[in-house]
C-alpha cells in the first residue's frame, strides 16, 4: 500500500509544475511581452524619426533622390541614375515611379533581368 501511495505522489509531482517553474514561466512570458512591446515601440519611433528626417531634409527625401535619378538619366548616366532611383526606393519602398524609371535605366544598360523585375514591381505597386 505504501508503494502505490508514493507512486501517486511522484506522478502528481511530475505533472504539476513546481512553484519555481511557474515563476520562471511567468518571468519568461513577461520578458517576451516586454521585449516584443519594446521592439514594436522602437520600430514605431524609428519609422517616425526616419519620416521626419526625410521630410525635414530635402536631400534625404525619396522625391529628391528620384529627381536626381531623372537628371542623371537625361544626361545618359544610367549607372548614376540607378544609384539615385535605388536610394529613392530605399526611402519609399512603395515608389512605383522609381521602380519604373530604374527598370528603364537597367534596360539601357542591357541588364534585362533586373529591368523586368523592376517593371513587374512597378506594375504591382500601381495596381494596389
Amino acid at each position: 500500500m505504501r508503494i502505490s501511495n508514493s507512486k501517486k505522489i511522484l506522478d502528481s509531482e511530475r505533472l504539476a509544475p513546481s512553484r519555481g517553474q511557474r515563476k520562471t514561466k511567468r518571468f519568461v512570458a513577461v520578458a517576451l511581452a516586454l521585449m516584443t512591446g519594446i521592439g514594436a515601440i522602437s520600430f514605431a519611433v524609428n519609422s517616425k524619426l526616419q519620416k521626419s528626417i526625410a521630410s525635414a531634409s530635402p536631400g534625404l527625401s525619396a522625391r529628391a533622390a528620384y529627381d536626381r535619378g531623372q537628371a542623371a538619366y537625361k544626361e545618359g548616366n544610367y549607372s548614376l541614375a540607378i544609384v539615385e532611383y535605388t536610394e529613392a526606393i530605399r526611402l519609399d519602398i512603395y515608389y512605383a515611379d522609381a521602380f519604373y524609371a530604374r527598370s528603364l535605366a537597367y534596360r539601357n544598360l542591357v541588364d534585362l533581368e533586373k529591368a523586368d523585375s523592376d517593371l513587374s514591381e512597378s506594375m504591382r505597386l500601381r495596381a494596389r
